[in-house]
């Protein structure tokens, strides 16, 4: 390891993984440690974030802690999205941002930078950018998306005129903060190249570059599972408490579902994730349907034969898809559910209802070709994505960024210059 050391700035502690952001952050955090010394910024938010930071202690990341404020969060759910819709209206602050607001950052941050130098400070999220300032030395903002377009996506999709109306209002405020944090970096780092194009386009001078994203989840060989897999399982994995994935299921049980259970009668269609609102547990009124809430994931992915991602709203890269390859699982998703992907030929795309359904009905099938294809995704992930794997890029991008900002900060060897030095 260099005594090259990264500061990492963000909101969540990235462990226990609950969420795809979790996964790609923890990560990250591991391969960054194969070249450089990395301290953690998170906010406290309670007992799980003080127990991510002891496991993360324990692997040699340094943590440090802010408090979390609670004038916002500490009112009722529908007290606190009243006042966050009127600061969004009255003065153009995102929602987004005043529900991670952190006080503490600030004087925690410059007494950090102010003791200790980093080569490279990283936020994470363009939300975190406006700590910017108290960060000292050259600095990368890592987008885990283009989220005004998510935004949008909520908003056509909202039937109530009135929240329809604050998600427009929304969408055009993270825009606007999206765009202009971007700004403030020396850096700024994609997931997808969907996403760095929707956020540099036209954008002159910023240097920016899609992360080769490495992902935790342990590759399983495929041949050991199949025995497995003589349920015809469709599995969907995501949290179920966010409005995209919500969404998803939605329209895949009463768009795509029946179509499947006219070929496959006794296919059977699990949705699991944590904290499935009533929209969703809703759906098991629909014929092999189950949700199974917060299950043991691995055991579902092993004994699945396919997995879906039906997203029609969201952009960044689908962890799902990741999460399914590493076990040899294949993957059929909408191009918005493979987004991060486009370059992975292994996965089914569908664009429609119809091809989607018959893209599961021959994985649920043909057992020949659902191996064969599960044996690429499997390789694939394993090759290209594992953290195990993807480590030496990912390295190699930091350590060309550190090189790149140093070398625009060294001083010009003038002749003086270099007669003082002699």
């Amino acid at each position: 390891m260099s005594d090259r050391a990264i500061l990492i700035v963000k909101h969540r502690v990235p462990y226990p993984i609950e969420i795809g952001s979790d996964a790609v952050s923890f990560a990250l955090l591991r391969v960054l440690q194969h070249a450089f010394s990395v301290t953690l910024v998170a906010v406290d938010d309670g007992e799980r974030a003080v127990r991510g930071a002891e496991r993360l202690r324990g692997l040699g990341v340094e943590v440090v802690l802010a408090q979390r404020d609670r004038s916002v969060a500490a009112l009722p759910a529908a007290a606190g999205s009243i006042v966050r819709n009127a600061r969004l209206f009255f003065t153009g602050t995102p929602r987004h941002v005043q529900s991670q607001s952190c006080r503490q950052f600030e004087p925690l941050l410059e007494d950090l930078t102010g003791r200790r130098r980093f080569a490279l400070a990283q936020f994470e999220y363009w939300a975190t950018a406006r700590y910017r300032r108290c960060v000292p030395g050259p600095a990368a903002l890592l987008n885990h998306d283009a989220w005004f377009r998510t935004v949008e996506g909520y908003a056509r999709s909202e039937p109530s005129p009135i929240n329809r109306f604050f998600w427009r209002l929304e969408a055009r405020a993270v825009r606007r903060y999206e765009l202009a944090a971007q700004s403030a970096f020396e850096w700024s780092l994609f997931l997808s190249e969907e996403d760095r194009q929707e956020i540099v386009a036209g954008r002159e001078g910023l240097r920016a570059a899609v992360l080769p994203v490495p992902f935790p989840f342990e590759p399983r060989d495929p041949a050991l599972l199949e025995e497995r897999r003589q349920t015809p399982r469709v599995l969907f994995i995501g949290a179920m408490n966010v409005e995209f994935n919500v969404d998803a299921v939605r329209h895949f049980v009463e768009r795509i579902w029946p179509l499947v259970r006219s070929s496959v009668p006794d296919a059977l269609f699990t949705i699991a994730g944590r904290r499935p609102t009533e929209r969703v547990r809703s759906l098991t009124r629909h014929p092999g349907v189950e949700v199974a809430g917060d299950p043991d994931l691995d055991a579902l992915l092993c004994a699945s034969r396919v997995a879906v991602s039906p997203a029609r709203i969201g952009t960044g890269i689908k962890v799902k898809v990741a999460q399914a390859m590493a076990t040899g699982l294949p993957v059929v998703g909408t191009p918005a559910g493979l987004s991060g992907f486009d370059h992975v030929d292994c996965l089914a795309r569908a664009s429609d209802p119809e091809t989607f359904a018959q893209q599961v009905v021959r994985l649920l099938q043909d057992g020949g070709y659902r191996q064969r294809v599960g044996r690429a995704c499997y390789e694939v992930y394993r090759d290209h994505f594992w953290m195990e794997s993807a480590w030496p890029k990912v390295v190699a991008l930091y350590e060309r960024m550190i090189d790149e900002v140093e070398r625009a900060a060294a001083p010009s060897m003038t002749p003086s210059a270099v007669s003082e030095g002699v």
